[in-house]
């Protein structure tokens, strides 16, 4: 019944009461007369429905079915309160019961139904009692208005009127309305707040120029009087006014827009007044502030430039002036016609980086080269940052630059020195290869071989070009532990012993302490050491898990595993690559790392790559 708390139940209510009789078929004949009624609620543009006493439809018109997104056939017989929140149900519930109870014609009431897509919409319901022939209520009846639209204009508008106000408390903008004739105004309460006056205030043209400071209230009566004769659309003015309350000193800004009769005379002067207080003591600050830092740049020991977003003009401070080698900030001014021609060893490089202030804001830290006044080099480093206008166009840019010249000489020999210490490393590293193979000719070759392809391995993984390195080197000696072998262990042309092979696995601790204590620029003595370990633990010489071993080593164990097997021993002929690349294909994330195993797949399947003789 819809007079229940509880939607799941269906407890005693007034159709509980109405057994039935005789007078059922009365009212259906009743109802099939009122049929022909029902198509003329088709034709109305709102939404009109009936309800049992449980809450249940048994009408509803096309508009209802529109609004709410349910067929008619899904809505008959749906509870009222299934197209509503809680405390809108109860809403509803309420009226209906105060309409049974009382045996009210009708009730009225608003708030938010569901639609069957989830959305929301505001309505206006109008329900009566609905009776049966002998006037026993039996439901009721409605008439559903959707509001929506009327809702969020009310709301629009209430939010619109808090914003105005909102913004002239936070702006301290006030609005009046003097009218000339009378010489009457109203004002704003921000206005209100911001003088200093209170409703008892005579709001005339004495209590007017009352408020304004005494200095500037002659000048600003003429401009007041000049405007209007002049028929002057808008007059705006800076000026100090003296609040009524405690005589504090204000800076305003009045802007006003005046009216005039057919006959031309003023009629009205509209407009807005707006403290600016802060903003004048801020710009005394900002001169006195402008005229400190001026003093800080043009004694800077560094550097600083600013420019438009074009070649010229060019302002300075004397310490660019003198880094670029001209004798003043007026000399480099005077002589550079073209930023990009005359200063940027390399132009292109003036336009990236305009481009990168433009669309970023800035670089830092850049370094290029720069022409001194004689055409000789200097390398610099410069920050530059863009300054924008209120519309965010870029209206110039400022830097700062040092000269690193020193540096670079420094940093050119260092890396020299590593370019030579990694030749003088690398003719190290072949000439222990070259005697390790010389030792045992049945593997010559092999170290080459791994080497390159771990180097090929290494770079279709994109590592960096230090790490690739570091492997083919490591590649190069990765054997040379086999130096503690007996040369007719190594050349064996039958099955190893147990002992013969301990004695093999041996290599590559013996290659760590061999290399160890040589200060190389990468972990070759490392990679030397777990070239045999595995990623399940099943290697050695410690059975490291996949964690414990180095990227490069990983990378070193596969490119060994395929030249092994593909290459021809003293026990065995080669078993070919095939057989290589499916030992790594089917033990890729068991023995060796997946990610190495897939590029060594990829770079024979796909890139041809073909291991050196």
């Amino acid at each position: 019944m819809i007079l229940d708390r509880t939607p799941e139940k269906d407890k005693a209510g007034p159709a509980d009461f109405c057994p039935a009789t005789d007078l059922q078929h009365a009212e259906a004949a009743l109802r099939a007369s009122e049929e022909k009624y029902r198509t003329i609620l088709e034709d109305i543009d709102e939404g009109y429905f009936e309800i049992d006493l449980k809450g249940n439809f048994t009408f509803v018109n096309d508009v209802l079915c529109r609004d709410l997104g349910y067929p008619r056939r899904e809505l008959i017989g749906m509870n009222y309160r299934q197209y509503m929140e809680n405390s809108m149900a109860r809403m509803s519930q309420t009226v209906f019961a105060e309409l049974y109870a009382a045996g009210q014609a009708s009730g009225r009431y608003e708030g938010e139904f569901i639609e069957k897509s989830g959305a929301k919409h505001f309505c206006e319901v109008s329900v009566s009692l609905l009776r049966d022939v002998r006037g026993r209520p039996i439901g009721f009846r409605g008439l559903s208005r959707n509001i929506t639209k009327r809702k969020r204009s009310e709301e629009a508008l209430r939010h619109n009127e808090y914003f105005l106000r909102k913004s002239q408390e936070v702006a301290r903008l006030g609005s009046f309305d003097f009218h000339v004739k009378t010489g009457l105004w109203i004002s704003s309460p921000t206005l209100d707040n911001l003088l200093g006056i209170g409703k008892d205030y005579i709001k005339n043209v004495r209590g007017w120029f009352g408020l304004i400071h005494p200095d500037d209230r002659e000048e600003l009566k003429s401009d007041l009087e000049q405007g209007l004769a002049r028929k002057l659309p808008l007059v705006e003015k800076e000026f100090r006014v003296l609040r009524n309350c405690d005589g504090r000193e204000l800076w305003v800004r009045y802007r006003g827009e005046a009216t005039f009769d057919q006959n031309g005379a003023p009629e009205r002067l509209i407009g807005t007044i707006q403290d600016i207080t802060e903003h004048r003591l801020m710009q005394k600050k900002l001169i006195e502030s402008e005229q400190k830092y001026r003093s800080i740049v043009e004694n800077a020991q560094e550097g600083i430039f600013h420019a438009a977003p074009r070649e010229r003009p060019l302002s300075a401070n004397a310490a660019f002036a003198a880094l670029l080698g001209y004798d003043s900030p007026e000399d480099l001014a005077r002589s550079v016609a073209s930023i990009a021609g005359q200063i940027y060893v390399h132009p292109d490089e003036y336009h990236a980086v305009l481009k990168k202030v433009r669309e970023e804001g800035g670089v830092k830290d850049y370094e290029t080269q720069f022409y001194r006044k004689d055409q000789s080099r200097i390398w610099i480093r410069m920050s530059v940052s863009a300054v924008r206008d209120a519309q965010g166009r870029l209206v110039s840019y400022h830097g700062f630059v040092e000269d690193i010249t020193p540096w670079k000489k420094l940093e050119q020999e260092r890396q020299d020195n590593i370019n030579s210490l990694r030749k003088s490393l690398g003719a190290t590293i072949r000439a222990m290869s070259a005697t390790i193979e010389a030792r045992d000719p049945y593997t010559a070759g092999h170290q080459r071989r791994v080497a390159d392809l771990a180097r090929a391995v290494a770079t279709e993984m994109n590592l960096s070009r230090d790490q690739i390195d570091g492997i083919r080197l490591a590649g190069m000696i990765h054997d040379v532990g086999k130096i503690s072998v007996p040369s007719e262990i190594l050349t064996k042309p039958t099955t190893l012993t147990a002992l013969e092979m301990k004695m093999i696995r041996l290599h590559a601790e013996a290659g760590y302490n061999i290399l160890k204590s040589i200060d190389f620029p990468w972990p070759i003595a490392r990679m030397v050491r777990e070239h045999h370990e595995r990623i399940d633990g099943s290697g050695y010489p410690f059975g490291l898990p996949g964690k414990d071993i180095l990227l490069e080593s990983k990378i070193l164990a596969i490119a060994d595993v395929v030249e092994a097997i593909s290459s021809h021993r003293p026990y065995r002929p080669s078993l070919g690559i095939g057989t290589a690349l499916e030992e790594i294909e089917r033990n890729a994330g068991v023995l060796y790392d997946e990610t190495a195993a897939r590029a060594c797949l990829k770079i024979f399947r796909e890139n041809r790559y073909r291991m050196p003789e």
